[in-house]
């Protein structure tokens, strides 16, 4: 009994590997090109996140920057991440309660501010994508370049993907889609020329259906690399060795690994799934004929099996 409990343990473990073995092969030749590093929230420098100065300093590094955006009581899109002022000022409290004039009291910069005071390239993140945010920041596009500004956003219930496609034609959108529902209610509004699919590194590695659907039907994938918390190992483009990546979020830009493409990933990968699959079926035949055969040599048969 127990070794038919061992055989099914790693048959199962077998199972769980082998759609990314599966797909490995479906784009093993497709080099890995993180052709774009983007800062998230202007980390990496050495400002605060979400400030003018975080910008300017990626800027001048020729690094593009992704920001996060939120409205003040008037309306207006500041920049920050959390709901409140708490954790990234001196000030507490509903960034959504506050005023214009107090919110420049506790140091949030604005987003109008990081356009004109800046020349950098802009990934801008409403946190909360509803009508009146999006239609913010639409209206302080019209006023950039839209090579300089692009669009990162997961739809709602209260926005779908076509109204945000409209409001935003001329511009790139990164389209965070964290299951497969999301990117195929995505999809009829994504433009292949100029959209990027987006998820988590979490994402990519739970989800290789999600990740497989999307990359046979766009050529661009843009992947975050979350570390609020500190991270035991920092995001290095190692850990997504083999996969069709081409923009890459991270706190450590600078120390991000080269962006130049491998040219022996796709040999290394082909190696990969080949010598995996014939594990597979060895494992599997070794397993059956083990299972079949008795746990100990009955008395009397000299230690003979069967």
């Amino acid at each position: 009994m127990r070794r038919i409990v061992t055989a099914v343990a790693v048959a199962a473990g077998v199972v769980a590997v082998l759609p990314w073995f599966d797909f490995m092969l479906s784009v093993a030749n497709r080099p890995v090109r993180i052709a774009t590093i983007i800062s998230h929230r202007g980390n990496g420098f050495g400002h605060p996140e979400n400030t003018v100065a975080a910008v300017e300093a990626a800027t001048a590094a020729g690094v593009p920057v992704e920001v996060d955006v939120r409205l003040s009581k008037d309306g207006t899109p500041f920049l920050l991440h959390d709901s409140t002022v708490d954790r990234t000022t001196p000030c507490s409290g509903l960034i959504a309660d506050k005023t214009d004039l107090e919110l420049a009291s506790c140091g949030v910069d604005t987003l109008a501010d990081t356009l004109n005071l800046t020349m950098g390239s802009l990934e801008v993140h409403p946190k909360v994508a509803d009508v009146d945010t999006l239609a913010a920041v639409g209206a302080l596009f019209a006023s950039v370049p839209p090579e300089r500004v692009s669009l990162f956003v997961r739809p709602t219930n209260d926005v779908h993907a076509a109204e945000v496609a409209a409001r935003f034609a001329n511009h790139t959108i990164f389209w965070s889609v964290p299951t497969m529902k999301a990117a195929k209610a995505v999809w009829p509004a994504f433009k292949a020329d100029k959209d990027v699919y987006a998820m988590s590194m979490h994402q990519l590695w739970s989800h290789p259906g999600l990740l497989r659907w999307v990359t046979q039907r766009t050529q661009k994938l843009n992947v975050y690399f979350p570390c609020d918390r500190g991270c035991l190992v920092k995001p290095n483009r190692w850990m997504v060795m083999g996969m069709p990546i081409t923009h890459a979020e991270v706190d450590n830009p600078r120390e991000f690994e080269s962006s130049d493409p491998s040219p022996t990933m796709p040999a290394a990968v082909y190696r990969a799934s080949s010598v995996g699959l014939a594990m597979a079926l060895a494992i599997g035949w070794a397993l059956g004929r083990w299972t079949q055969r008795p746990a100990y040599a009955p008395v009397g048969t000299m230690g003979e099996w069967h």
